[in-house]
This record gives structure tokens, sequence and C-alpha cells, in this order.
């Protein structure tokens, strides 16, 4: 699987160089050589990891999300259909693509910098250059934390506005009757003799344990022996 992952990374890298190579020399007149070089690195690295662990945490988020879905629909379905009609805004965010352009930015004065080091060092302008690389790693974070903060808030928001609503108005999920665990047991046991409880979750077991052991007090009814 490994050998798989690393000659589809390797085809998609020689396709783009290829490609690159068959440019004419306007196109390179208006594309940035680190931004280039930035661009085919980031291209192998996705593809290796898109095609390892990735696709297990893909598959196994995916299932989560679904049954979450289903889930929520069961409880209550308008405010769950409230709720996620603002995921595909999120996932779609253009603030993602700011954050890539600021990173590639990023890249392209590191490799310059990186293929030139002498010449930076011989006319002193590695603070210049820092302070340039500082830059976009710090507009790409302030984007990132922009764009969490608008998620979070517009989905909390959203959820909190319109369940306060169906809550005013009545249309909200309602309690149902109080089915309680015993009602209208009687037991009789011989002396030495050993039973056993049985029946589903929820059924009464363990409060009928509690009661002879004492442990909770009879409203109704008693415990005698």
């Amino acid at each position: 699987m490994a050998v798989y992952i690393f000659s589809e990374a390797v085809d998609v890298f020689v396709a783009n160089t290829i490609a690159i190579l068959h440019q004419d020399c306007a196109w390179f007149d208006s594309h940035d050589t680190g931004s280039l070089t930035v661009t085919l690195t980031n291209d192998i690295v996705n593809v290796m990891s898109g095609m390892s662990d990735k696709i297990s945490n893909f598959l196994q988020n995916f299932t989560v999300f679904v049954v979450a879905f289903i889930m929520a629909l069961a409880t209550n379905w308008r405010l769950s259909l409230a709720a996620f009609s603002l995921v595909p805004f999120i996932a779609a965010s253009v603030l993602c693509a700011v954050i890539g352009k600021a990173y590639e930015q990023a890249g392209r004065i590191a490799t310059e910098v990186l293929s030139s080091i002498r010449t930076v060092a011989a006319f002193g302008g590695e603070s210049r250059d820092a302070s340039r690389y500082t830059q976009y790693l710090s507009s790409a974070r302030k984007v990132g934390i922009i764009s969490k903060l608008l998620a979070g808030v517009a989905m909390v928001g959203l959820v909190n506005w319109y369940g306060t609503s169906l809550l005013v108005s009545g249309t909200g999920t309602k309690p149902g009757d109080i089915i309680f665990a015993l009602d209208q047991v009687s037991l009789k046991t011989e002396v030495g003799k050993t039973i056993a409880l049985v029946g589903p979750s929820g059924s009464g077991k363990s409060t009928i344990c509690h009661l002879l052991l004492r442990l909770y007090d009879c409203t109704a009814g008693r415990v005698s022996g």
C-alpha cells in the first residue's frame, strides 16, 4: 500500500512538472517560481496523506456524522435541519482559500530567501525577509481564528435562537409520560432458595435488589421477611 501511494504521488509530481515545463514564457511572467515550488511540494504531501490515514479517518468521521444526523432528526427534526443547514457554508468557506493563499506566499518567500541566502546575508536582509514571512503567517493565523469564531458563533447562535423559538411556540420536543420501573410487582420466595430476575435493561431488576437491601424506601407496598 505504501509503495502504491508513493508511486501515485510521484506520478502527480511528474505530471505537474511536465505541465509547467510546457507553458509559454508569458505564463512564467505571471507565476512566481517560489509559489510553483511550494505548490508542487504541497500536492505530493496532499496526495500521500489523502490516500493513507485520511481515507480511514474520513470514513470514520462520515459514519459518525450520518449516525448523529439520523439521531438528531429522530429527536427533533426542525432543530436538526436548522443546525445542519450551516455545515455546507462552513465547509466551503471563502476564508479557507485566503488561508491557503497566505501559506503559499509564505512558502514563496522562504524558497526565495533560502535559494539566495548568501545574497540576503551579504545585504543584511535577514530581518526584513523574516518580517515578510511572519506577516503572511500572522495573516493566515488571524483569518483562521476569525473563520472558526464565525462558524462557532453562527451555529451556536442559530441553534439557541431557533431552539428557544420552538420552546416558546410549544412545538419543541415534549416529554412523555413517566413510566415507573416497578408497577404491581409481587414476589414470594422460600428460605434458602435462589431465584433469578430476568428482563431487559430498565425493567426494574436493580431496583428490586435495592429494595431488598433497604437502599430505597418503599413509597407503596411493603418488603417483609
